[in-house]
């Protein structure tokens, strides 16, 4: 009698809170029969499980009925009943949160992986683009080293044609005056001879 006393307090208890909850849940470690009829011996219609969601539709003193996610109605005991998650479907959904996560975080992985591989990649081709420029650059200021050479060779030798051709002309217009002073000397004695005789008349005198 004490029992059945402790069971009728607890059901006016929980009884009021599920009458106004729209979603409710089956409690821990349970697999719950949904019946066809309010009753203990109604037709089955299939077994819920602990944490299932369900929706409430109907609440009477032993029974609810209610509806799954699946659309599936019927009636259970509403002392198997609770308007509050129950840790094992809170414990299961944060497990295949977890679960997802970790797919997440492989895949991210890999991803991150391929990116690096692409990265390593691409910055092995840049340093061996800037490798072969750098060979480039270093034979190119050989060659411009070479040819910079061979310039200041050739400014010395243009140098010292330029000073011979300078003075080869000296020399010539050295000569070519010597040349016309020994002719106007010439000419100059010829002409003062000539006028020598002319003024003696021909006569030439002895010296």
């Amino acid at each position: 009698m004490r029992h059945l006393t402790v069971l009728i307090f607890i059901l006016a208890v929980v009884l009021p809170t599920l009458s106004s909850a729209s979603t409710i849940y089956v409690t821990d470690s349970l697999q719950l029969k949904l019946r066809v009829t309010a009753s203990t011996d109604g037709e089955v219609v299939t077994t819920l499980h602990s944490g299932q969601k369900l929706n409430l539709l109907e609440q009477q003193k032993k029974f609810s009925k209610v509806k799954t996610d699946d659309g599936e109605t019927g009636w259970v005991q509403t002392w198997f009943l609770t308007d509050e998650v129950p840790a094992t479907y809170l414990v299961n959904q944060l497990t295949k949160d977890k679960e997802s996560l970790e797919n997440r975080l492989a895949t991210a992985t890999d991803k991150l992986k391929n990116f690096d591989s692409a990265t390593a990649r691409e910055n092995k081709t840049l340093k061996n683009t800037v490798e072969s420029l750098s060979n480039k650059i270093n034979r190119l200021t050989g060659e411009q080293d070479t040819l910079s050479e061979k310039l200041a060779a050739q400014s010395s030798e243009l140098a010292k044609y330029r000073f011979a051709e300078k003075y080869d002309l000296r020399l010539v217009i050295m000569v070519f005056f010597l040349i016309a002073f020994l002719v106007g000397f010439g000419a100059a004695h010829v002409w003062a001879r000539t006028r020598e005789r002319k003024r003696l008349s021909g006569y030439r005198l002895a010296h």
